[in-house]
C-alpha cells in the first residue's frame, strides 16, 4: 500500500506532518438527514478525516447533546477534510435537504 503524506507549515515555518495512512478499522459512518445525527466517543487529540457523499454542515463538541444546524461549518461533498480534535469527542452533522452519509476515519 502506498502511504501518502501531506505536510503544512506552522506559524514558525517548521514542517509538521498532517496525516498518515488510516488507523485500521476506525471509520465511523453517520447517516445524514434533515435531523441532526452524531458520532460520539472520538479520541481527543487525534486526527480525523471527514468525507461526505453530500454537502452537509458539521459541529464539533465535547460531548453533551449539541445538535448540528445549517448555520454550522459547511463540509463540501466528496472533498475530504482533516481535523485534529482538541477538546472534542463528538461530531454532529446535518443536511439542508435529502440524505447522505458522513464517514469519519481516524488517521492518527
Amino acid at each position: 500500500m502506498t502511504n501518502y503524506r501531506q505536510t503544512h507549515y506552522t506559524a514558525s515555518e517548521s514542517v509538521e506532518k498532517a496525516f498518515t495512512a488510516p488507523v485500521d478499522d476506525t471509520t465511523t459512518t453517520v447517516s445524514l438527514s434533515t435531523s441532526s445525527a452524531a458520532a460520539t466517543g472520538l479520541t481527543n487529540g487525534s486526527v480525523y478525516r471527514l468525507w461526505s457523499d453530500v454537502n452537509c454542515f458539521v459541529v464539533f463538541t465535547d460531548g453533551g447533546s449539541t445538535a448540528a444546524d445549517t448555520d454550522d461549518m459547511p463540509l463540501t461533498a466528496e472533498i475530504p477534510e482533516f481535523f485534529r480534535l482538541t477538546g472534542t469527542t463528538r461530531i454532529a452533522a446535518i443536511v439542508a435537504a435529502g440524505t447522505g452519509t458522513l464517514y469519519i476515519t481516524k488517521m492518527a
